[in-house]
């Protein structure tokens, strides 16, 4: 599912949720972050990081988590 994909399908929900939502592909790359996600990781670049592979953004404790 492509960003745009999910956008259509969530019908903008996702933005009113009080909690940060990132969607992340099989292959690790960033598809979506709502408006929290961003926000909460604005200092690593924000919606920036879609696109990119979530372990880049991960260190130590959490990149075993993310594998």
């Amino acid at each position: 599912m492509t960003e745009n994909q999910f956008k259509e399908s969530a019908a903008g929900w996702q933005n009113e949720f009080s909690a940060s939502i990132t969607i992340i592909a099989s292959d690790f790359t960033i598809l979506y972050m709502n408006d929290k996600s961003a926000a909460v990781n604005a200092k690593w670049g924000g919606k920036a990081l879609i696109g990119k592979d979530v372990r880049a953004c991960q260190q130590g404790r959490n990149e075993r988590r993310v594998h």
